[in-house]
């Protein structure tokens, strides 16, 4: 603001004196022109020096500054006015090349004596010049103009910059228009400085530095850059990177409410470029809240943009309304750096003007020298390093690339941290997801030179926030991981565990059956927002988990199915259940089970001790009142026999189940002579009557296969051997066995022995006769024939005579 006053009363003085009469300015050669110019501006300065020093008190009233200001028209008048005399103004143009290396309080005491003098040469002169004098003088006006312009423009490279460094149209606090400003460097300009550009301002004019022909400067090695900028090409960076410009800070936002549009293209072109890119946010906060709130707003658009968490973030605090406010500027920038810490924007620094360093508004000491990018122009611009204490040093605004139409800041960098290429692991990339730990006996490392951190044994199971991740050149992707409570965990390769978008982390096989207490609810996928089933209805409920979640938050979450796992119920907090036994609750069954596996055990309980062996009552029957779904994967039966006596537990695989008490069917082929003391029942065994025992007393059926009924004892399923027809089931008593053979059958067929394969048995004992061979294609009588209970039919044969041959199998040959 003061920069903007100085320049104002610059312009006064070169509107004056175009406006002065002819003749006093036709008296004056060029050399006396400039002296007279560098007085007027010496003076000039030195008045509004001393108003400004007025002004500074910030307990003044806006009264009082109004009136410093009409005192500084009325100077700028009287100058003005003083400036005509010709004798006067070559006097003073003497006395400031006679004095210029005098000390500031000298020359301006001076130029207040010089003013007062040239005040009445200049009535004096006035009055006498002739008026025809006037037209003759034009050239001369113009010249004079030109070479005072000139000078003006000398005296602006002090405030190299005088435009709009907010984006905003009008302050976001107090809603007044925002005024032009200058840069935070201007107003650390010294009056010392100002004789320099008086004296040296017609020959060494450094407002604008072109690479390319003047490297008579401080280092070039980064630039900033802002919407002013406007679209930056990959090929126009290609050149600020021959010049050996190495990084670019970008300014991203302002306040809570501006996001330069032009930010993502030149990031994005920087990048393509081989810059090294970091930003800066223009900030307006004025306690440690508001601080937080503009932190979370950069960090947001830094998110969008992929900036990267390697990137410096810097708080750029400059603004006059800032300045002005009596508050802690030191706390508030700290706190802005550590919220953007916090949301994961590790490097946190702050841009400043030297002149706030040297009011004592901010402390280098207090946020580090180096985390501090100060802003001083010297004056004249030479090849020297100033302000080496600090992190980087911005030295002018006015740095002109071949090709490119508009100047750029420029800056050195001394702590190398801007300038500092990203190392092996490459770039920052944003990720944001959430990672869970399973590899055992892996590194968890500080930094990528490998020292190590920490161990994943120590954090199995575990899921933190992956925020970014890193390609590192040796092929491996790593994460940077934070806990719950923002702590960050260290890198680890993205191989020792699972990347997932839930919080929740990744999903571990647990197999538990347990029991609700009625505290905690269960809900859906987002584990602790949504309900899907309140705790008060499943209370006391045997259920079955099947996998559990180890969530960010730090809590573990079972899903929950109902006890046959078929319906799933919801995500519940641990410290919700209770668990179980791992045979699941009791579940009635009432079937009927056959024990059919001789190798199985039947179990006293469920810690596996044991009754008695399955083969001690293979082929019983038992009623299998329950049943358990154990977590091991197999079904067990809770049997027990006709009299209610508990048997034990058994495995389902160890027999068969049979909703009739007859139990399972068992293949058992022999031949059965009915005694008559039994009847042959129906499918119930015991109830239907069949036949009746007497009707088939004495004879021969076929049994095709038995049961171990439920009641202890054993029935038969009997055929009629001839016909095959089914007659019922008999009680084992009730039958006596008979040869395997069966009983004999009339058959009186011819038939003719075509194989030479089989053997002719004397008796169904397997006594050997002959062969099939010795009577080859013979023909014999079949008189009879057996079917066997091995399957076979068998023939008696006899030849001619009526000699019996022996038994044949029915394959050996044909009917004729």
């Amino acid at each position: 603001m003061n920069q903007l006053k100085k320049m104002g009363l610059l312009l006064c003085v070169s509107l004056m004196v175009s406006a002065m009469p002819v003749n006093a300015l036709a008296q004056e050669d060029t050399a006396e022109t400039s002296d007279a110019s560098a007085s007027l501006i010496q003076s000039t300065l030195t008045t509004e020096n001393s108003v400004t020093q007025s002004s500074v008190n910030q307990s003044e009233t806006s009264e009082s500054t109004s009136s410093q200001e009409k005192t500084v028209a009325s100077t700028t008048e009287t100058t003005a006015s003083s400036e005509t005399s010709t004798t006067d103004t070559t006097a003073s143009s003497s006395s400031i090349e006679t004095n210029a290396t005098e000390t500031p309080s000298t020359i301006s005491s001076e130029s207040s004596e010089a003013v007062s003098s040239e005040s009445t040469a200049t009535e004096t002169t006035t009055t006498s010049e002739p008026q025809a004098e006037t037209q003759s003088s034009a050239s001369q006006v113009a010249a004079l103009t030109a070479s005072l312009n000139q000078e003006v423009m000398a005296a602006s490279d002090v405030f190299p910059y005088l435009r709009q460094r907010s984006d905003l149209e009008s302050n976001p606090i107090t809603g007044k228009t925002t005024e032009t400003k200058a840069r935070a460097a201007a107003p650390g300009v010294k009056a010392e400085d100002v004789v320099a550009i008086q004296a040296q301002a017609a020959t060494s004019r450094m407002t604008n530095i072109y690479p390319d022909s003047n490297s008579n400067t401080p280092t070039m090695d980064f630039v900033d850059i802002s919407s002013h900028n406007g679209n930056i090409s990959v090929a126009q960076y290609k050149t600020l990177k021959k010049y050996g410009v190495k990084a670019v800070v970008v300014k991203l936002t302002e306040f809570t409410t501006y996001r330069n549009p032009y930010a993502k293209s030149q990031i994005n072109n920087a990048k393509a470029a081989g810059l090294v890119v970091h930003a800066y946010h223009y900030s307006w906060f004025t306690s440690t809240a508001k601080a937080k709130a503009e932190a979370q707003y950069f960090a947001k658009y830094a998110d969008e943009l992929n900036l990267g968490s390697d990137a410096i973030m810097f708080n750029d605090i400059e603004d006059q309304y800032l300045y002005d406010t009596n508050t802690n500027h030191n706390a508030n920038s700290l706190a802005f750096v550590n919220e953007l810490k916090r949301l994961g924007y590790k490097n946190g620094q702050h841009y400043i003007g030297r002149w706030w360093v040297n009011a004592g508004k901010l402390s280098p000491s207090q946020l580090g020298y180096q985390n501090c990018w100060i802003a001083e122009y010297p004056v004249p611009t030479v090849k020297e390093q100033r302000n080496t204490s600090y992190g980087a040093w911005q030295w002018t605004s006015q740095v002109y690339f071949p090709g490119i139409s508009f100047p750029f800041d420029m800056s050195s960098d001394y702590a190398k941290k801007v300038t500092q290429p990203y190392g092996p692991q490459g770039k920052y990339i944003s990720l944001k997801k959430y990672f869970t730990i399973t590899a055992k006996n892996q590194n968890i490392y500080r930094n990528f030179s490998w020292s190590k951190k920490d161990s994943t044994n120590n954090h199995i199971g575990k899921v933190y926030y992956a925020k970014g991740k890193y390609q590192h050149i040796n092929g491996g992707t790593y994460l940077t991981l934070y806990d719950n409570q923002d702590n960050w965990v260290g890198y680890i390769n993205a191989g020792f565990g699972k990347i997932t978008d839930s919080a929740g982390g990744q999903w571990h096989k647990y197999q538990k059956y347990v029991t609700l207490t009625g505290t905690k609810n269960l809900y859906t996928s987002n584990f602790t927002q949504t309900v899907k089933n309140y705790a008060s209805k499943f209370k006391n409920q045997q259920l079955l988990v099947t996998g559990m979640y180890h969530h960010f938050n730090g809590k573990t979450y079972y899903s929950v199915y109902d006890q046959d796992g078929k319906v799933w119920l919801g995500y519940i907090e641990k410290i919700g259940v209770k668990i179980v036994g791992d045979q699941g609750p009791y579940r009635s069954y009432g079937k009927y089970f056959t024990v059919t596996g001789k190798n199985h055990s039947i179990w006293s309980n469920f810690s596996w001790r044991k009754r008695l062996s399955a083969s001690s009552v293979l082929g019983k029957t038992y009623l299998a009142k329950g049943m358990y779904r154990h977590l091991n994967g197999s079904t067990y039966y809770s049997l027990y026999d006709h009299t209610g006596k508990w048997i034990g537990y058994i495995n389902a695989n160890g027999g068969k189940v049979s909703t009739s008490a007859g139990g399972s069917w068992e293949s058992f082929k022999e031949y059965m002579t009915l005694t008559g003391t039994k009847n042959l029942y129906g499918g119930d065994f015991t109830k239907t009557v069949k036949h009746k025992a007497s009707q088939f007393k004495g004879k021969v059926l076929k049994v095709t296969g038995k049961y171990e009924h439920y009641n202890g004892k054993t029935y038969y399923s009997a055929y009629e051997p001839n016909s095959n027809e089914w007659l019922g089931y008999v009680e084992k008593a009730g039958t006596k066995k008979t040869a395997d053979q069966g009983p004999y059958i009339h058959f009186g067929r011819n038939f003719k022995i075509t194989s030479k394969n089989y053997t002719i048995w004397s008796s169904f004992k397997w006594l050997k006769r002959s062969t099939s061979k010795d009577h080859y294609n013979k023909v014999y009588l079949a008189k009879g024939q057996y079917k066997h209970i091995n399957g076979s039919t068998y023939y008696s044969l006899y030849d001619s005579h009526g000699k019996w041959v022996g038994y044949i199998n029915a394959r050996a040959g044909k009917l004729v």
